[in-house]
């Protein structure tokens, strides 16, 4: 799964070097990129402690902070309000780097909020160029530059070679396009006055996580099938569980978007992808119990589905259902956002 998933984020960058989607998938991917790695250092240490040793330094917190955009707020160790808190710090931090005038971007296409310099955030405090691009030098791109280095260090501890690469083309949707705003100006604007500005940062970050598992990443639905479904299945469990908990704490029902919102979180079929929690730690994470039979790398998504399951979903079934959340998530989140 490790090799897969190195080969597919790779894969996705490589592709869109030099074109039009460079700077977007580069944000866009940086998250996973960092969930990789993370797990991946966290599996190494169990089966080769010295090998994860050469692999340990300056840089594990800023990654394990970066890994965890893609949790949210699936987090049990940590309260809603402890997780906004966080959010407000790093918005400040956040607005320091960039300057009052202008304190993040975000990348979109069709009105679809794709990625965000606020992921940059948990890396790093970003300086980035008048292209939207981090600089050359600056802490971000080392680090951005330290984990591709690290992700072929840790193919090399587990015994693999070197990443394959395969060319997978672009998204399908329009050129991207980026936008700079203030947080004062983004938080006026977006969703309802019901909510914090720092919980409409977390709504924020769980849009571009559904439509950049949705979109940005569709190109390598043929190639990497069973990466792919492990990224959208893990984005979609994350999504609902974390608006869930920012519904709940912050109730209202005066808004007919927001009340769109709340039926997709609480469809029954949302209900039923939640349910299937062994699925979702199997997806998120390396390493395979004992107990777990019927595995094989030649099954879609390795067998995990059937597996995790007792056979009684199969993963067709559980990647169209997925995907349907995910296509019904982007809607209402982008019509919430835009009020």
């Amino acid at each position: 799964m490790l090799r897969d998933d190195v080969s597919w984020w790779t894969s996705l960058v490589f592709s869109a070097s030099k074109s039009e989607w460079e700077f977007g998938m580069g944000l866009a991917i940086a998250t996973q990129v960092a969930r990789v790695l993370h797990e991946g250092v966290g599996q190494l240490r169990r089966v080769n402690p010295e090998g994860a040793a050469s692999l340990t330094g300056t840089w594990d917190d800023d990654i394990a902070t970066a890994r965890h955009t893609v949790k949210l707020l699936d987090d049990n160790k940590k309260t809603v309000d402890s997780v906004l808190a966080e959010f407000a710090a790093i918005s400040t931090r956040h607005s320091v780097a960039f300057g009052e005038l202008g304190d993040f971007a975000y990348i979109e296409s069709d009105g679809r909020m794709l990625a965000t310099t606020r992921l940059l955030s948990y890396q790093a405090l970003a300086d980035l160029d008048e292209g939207g691009a981090p600089r050359k030098g600056d802490r971000s791109y080392q680090l951005s530059e330290t984990m591709g280095r690290r992700t072929a260090m840790l193919q090399r501890g587990f015994g693999m070679g070197d990443p394959f690469i395969r060319s997978v083309g672009l998204p399908k949707l329009n050129a991207p396009s980026a936008t700079t705003t203030t947080t004062t100006e983004f938080a006026s604007a977006s969703y309802d006055d019901t909510i914090p500005e720092e919980a409409k940062d977390v709504a924020m970050l769980i849009e571009c996580s559904v439509n950049a598992a949705l979109h940005v990443f569709e190109p390598t639905a043929a190639t990497f099938a069973s990466s792919l479904f492990r990224v959208r299945f893990v984005a979609a469990t994350h999504a609902l569980s974390a608006l869930e908990q920012l519904l709940a704490r912050f109730p209202s029902d005066e808004s007919a978007v927001r009340r769109a919102v709340d039926a997709v979180v609480h469809s029954p079929a949302a209900r039923h992808i939640r349910s299937l929690r062994p699925l979702r730690n199997r997806s998120m994470h390396y390493g395979v119990p004992p107990t777990l039979n019927g595995l094989h790398v030649g099954r879609p998504a390795y067998g995990l589905v059937e597996a995790t399951t007792d056979g009684t979903e199969t993963f067709f079934e559980i990647e169209t259902c997925t995907r349907a959340i995910l296509e019904d998530l982007s809607e209402a989140l982008r019509d919430w956002r835009q009020g």
